[in-house]
């Protein structure tokens, strides 16, 4: 019989109340380290990982220094340090590498092979900056933003669909995330699963084109 079976017909069993007593403990041993692991992020939520990449992403996170210059560990500096952005980051970086089953996720790698930018004048146009395209027309919406950080991290996003009396359609590319540099008059988003996209700048009529695409310049409510 299963184990429950067992408990429900045989009560001169004494090995089914051991059985079961045991993966009770387990169980709740797993949801307690998984709660640990969340409680010392703080401000970094894993939750949504199974227990096996949360172990991953931590064994990273608690070995690896964030890169603001505090000195911690990542763990630490998202514990620690509630004004750092760059920790956060750092944490996205790792998960999406556990996520993608990449082999010894690593910030540090991470950083290490990250484009560098050349500080010049194009890189001062959008350093810290969101840049957001929008189309309205002809019964289809669509929207992209990029969020470029001044510590040379980024994140990106779009939405889209057609859109009628009875409602719209969207797709939505779920947000990205990795690091970014501008040489020359172009920009280069290095995604952390590993693609790469480059954009050329320019300016016309006052207006900021990304392969000749009008992005506008706002304000950056992500990051600064």
């Amino acid at each position: 019989m299963t184990i429950a079976q067992c408990l429900q017909d045989d009560p001169t069993c004494e090995t089914s109340p051991k059985l079961a007593e045991a993966i009770i403990k387990k169980i709740v041993d797993e949801a307690t380290e998984a709660n640990r692991v969340i409680v010392n992020l703080k401000r970094f939520d894993i939750s949504y990982l199974t227990t096996e990449q949360q172990h991953q992403v931590m064994q990273v996170l608690n070995t690896e220094n964030c890169t603001c210059g505090c000195g911690m560990t990542i763990t630490n500096c998202l514990r620690d340090d509630p004004t750092c952005e760059t920790s956060p980051q750092l944490a996205r970086i790792v998960v999406d590498a556990v996520v993608s089953g990449v082999a010894g996720a690593s910030s540090a790698n991470t950083q290490q092979n990250a484009p560098q930018s050349d500080q010049g004048n194009w890189y001062n146009e959008v350093v810290g900056r969101q840049l957001v395209y929008i189309y309205v027309g002809k019964g289809y919406r669509e929207k992209h933003q990029i969020w470029l950080c001044s510590d040379g991290s980024f994140q990106s996003s779009g939405q889209g669909g057609s859109i009628s009396s009875l409602g719209s359609a969207a797709f939505s590319d779920g947000g990205n995330y990795g690091r970014w540099a501008v040489n020359g008059n172009v920009l280069t988003l290095a995604y952390a699963n590993g693609g790469t996209a480059q954009l050329s700048l320019s300016f016309y009529d006052g207006f900021l084109y990304l392969n000749d695409t009008k992005y506008f310049r706002t304000e950056n409510d992500l990051c600064n």
